[in-house]
């Protein structure tokens, strides 16, 4: 929680949760308090009848996040200039889960479980795994990452057996990101997942200087940062299943970006 004071003279106002109005005007009349109830949050104005072209407001913000359209509930000469960010989800569903797969579970499928867990704010939660992992995670993975101040603490290269079977966890959608894995027989994804390819050029198999190896990994992550960013900004909740997987399909069927 935040607390602070705004003050200001018939200017837009930021608010939050909840907004304690106050005038501090000479003395004069008082109205009843008008009280409006927008998304579940209470909010108290008392105005005084008095004119409101220079009558300074003193407002406490407990919390600098959401409340749209209470401005006229606050006060008719008052306006919103704050957009906040509105969940996109807000059923009590579960957290979707996605499963990012390649052949070796060491640089495009690790480089996507951090993005969409990055980005996804709690919003997804995201695995990867490999057919047949090496083991462990390319060193130029690592540091594609860390150079884009993404978290590496929980990258590890393991196989795509510990997410198959009945005790595993279940999958709302899997992605393969490399041609090998999607042309191999995967096993039996508990939930029946959507699927869909994403396919990126291995940048492990670029072969040169290390600046020319390391050029690879951001462009794989780069690549894989602007399809996560489509895929979150789906409107999930909204589309049919026939829908969703031709939009699965089209982030696919992006073009490369070029270096």
């Amino acid at each position: 929680m935040r607390e602070g004071t705004i003050t200001g003279r018939k200017t837009p106002l930021f608010l939050g949760i909840a907004i304690a109005l106050q005038s501090h005007a000479a003395p004069a009349q008082e109205t009843q308090p008008q009280v409006a109830r927008i998304d579940e949050v209470l909010v108290t104005a008392t105005r005084r009848e008095q004119s409101v072209q220079d009558v300074p407001y003193n407002i406490s913000v407990v919390s600098s996040d959401l409340l749209v359209g209470t401005g006229t509930a606050l006060h008719p000469g008052l306006q919103l200039a704050w957009q906040p960010v509105v969940p996109a989800r807000t059923s009590s569903a579960r957290t979707p889960r996605v499963l990012f797969l390649c052949t070796g579970n060491s640089a495009r499928s690790i480089m996507a479980e951090a993005l969409l867990n990055f980005w996804g704010r709690g919003r997804f939660r995201a695995f990867s795994a490999g057919s047949h992992p090496k083991g462990e995670v390319h060193p130029l993975t690592l540091q594609s990452l860390e150079h884009s101040h993404l978290p590496v603490e929980a990258a590890r290269s393991k196989s795509w057996n510990e997410f198959s079977g009945a005790a595993a966890p279940k999958l709302d959608f899997v992605f393969t990101v490399c041609g090998n894995a999607a042309k191999e027989t995967c096993p039996y994804w508990p939930g029946a997942p959507m699927t869909a390819h994403w396919g990126v050029d291995d940048p492990a198999a670029v072969e040169g200087t290390r600046e020319e190896q390391l050029r690879a990994f951001n462009r794989a992550l780069r690549e894989l940062d602007a399809r996560i960013k489509l895929f979150i900004n789906l409107p999930l909740d909204s589309l049919d299943k026939l829908a969703l997987q031709e939009r699965l399909r089209e982030i696919g069927r992006t073009e490369p970006l070029k270096d």
